[in-house]
């Protein structure tokens, strides 16, 4: 049977198609030469007798191959499609992997913004400006630090009507069926990313812009009650309680027990502010000697000058003036010292 398979591979080699249609042919040709074969043999003839005629009655592999090659093509240009083909659909998959998750992250992104926005609008801004803005504060504050507190409470201010309703999910909602609808064409994926990329990149600016507010915004107001004189805040804190419990006692003449029990509850957490700030008590002392407290803080004035004094001597390499500066400090800061000195 050798000089069948040699047949058999003279006509299959150069078949185009892929393995297993060569195979199949392969497999066909040779049962019908054994067959053929068979036949001989049963006539009395050889094996080798017999195999000879059955490939000579069959045609030469030229022939046979000619025949097979006009039905089925040249290999090669085959498998170089084949190849393409392979290839394209690799791409064609990656591709679709990676602008699916090009999408994805853009959407994620959208939403993780938006979520962050109305999180702070509803939940930071107002306990942000109940903790920081205060009654008394601004006056203590340079005309810039004022402007810049204005700008960020009305930045922050316009911020809760992102949350008021869902106007603008209407809106972007529409937009997107109306994109998906009208726009054709075989750059829509990209003319997709690119517009959810400007969205995230804008939506990516609010959130900058929210949180530079937020952030810088209390750090300014922290320093400004830093600086600030207590005696204003003192003042502020105790007309905050006795209002609540006139409105409370207002409350009760009129026996609304619904509002006794909410002005109730505001003049407790009124007076649990002045429980809690630590400087309220000896602040409230100071303020029944108030010549005293603003000689002192004269004193410290007096104080801070001279070693601004000290500090220019020495730029001058002026010793005389440098004793004298610091001689006007001890003189300045003693007082403090001693009252000091006795805690």
């Amino acid at each position: 049977m050798d000089e069948l398979d040699r047949y058999l591979d003279q006509i299959c080699r150069g078949v185009a198609g892929p393995r297993a249609l060569r195979q199949h042919i392969r497999q066909e040709l040779g049962e019908h030469l054994r067959d053929a074969v068979a036949g001989h043999r049963a006539a009395g003839m050889t094996e080798a007798d017999a195999v000879a005629r059955a490939i000579e009655d069959f045609g030469g592999p030229d022939a046979v191959r000619a025949e097979l090659l006009a039905a089925h093509g040249q290999r090669f240009m085959t498998v170089v499609i084949d190849r393409t083909i392979q290839w394209k659909e690799a791409t064609m998959k990656a591709r679709w992997l990676w602008t699916t998750w090009a999408h994805l992250a853009l959407v994620g992104m959208i939403a993780l913004n938006v979520a962050l926005i109305l999180f702070v609008t509803t939940a930071l801004v107002p306990m942000h400006r109940n903790l920081l803005m205060r009654d008394g504060l601004f006056p203590e504050l340079h005309v810039s630090e004022r402007n810049f507190l204005t700008w960020s409470w009305s930045f922050l201010g316009e911020l809760p009507t992102l949350s008021d309703g869902l106007w603008w999910a209407g809106g972007a909602a529409a937009a997107i069926a109306l994109f998906e609808w009208r726009v054709r064409g075989e750059n829509k994926s990209l003319v997709r990313l690119s517009l959810l990329g400007t969205t995230a990149l804008g939506l990516t600016g609010v959130v900058a812009l929210t949180l530079f507010a937020l952030v810088v915004s209390a750090q300014v107001t922290v320093m400004g009650l830093y600086v600030q004189a207590p005696e204003k805040r003192v003042a502020a804190q105790t007309a905050g309680v006795d209002a609540s419990v006139a409105a409370l006692e207002q409350a009760v003449a009129q026996k609304d027990w619904d509002e006794i029990r909410y002005k109730a509850n505001s003049a407790a957490l009124e007076m649990g502010k002045l429980t809690r700030a630590g400087a309220f008590a000896p602040t409230l002392v100071a303020m029944q000697q108030q010549s005293k407290t603003d000689d002192l803080r004269a004193q410290l004035k007096t104080a801070q000058a001279s070693l601004r004094e000290a500090y220019e001597a020495a730029g001058k390499k002026d010793a005389p003036g440098v004793d004298a500066a610091l001689k006007k400090f001890h003189e300045a800061y003693s007082p403090v010292e001693g009252i000091a000195a006795k805690k």
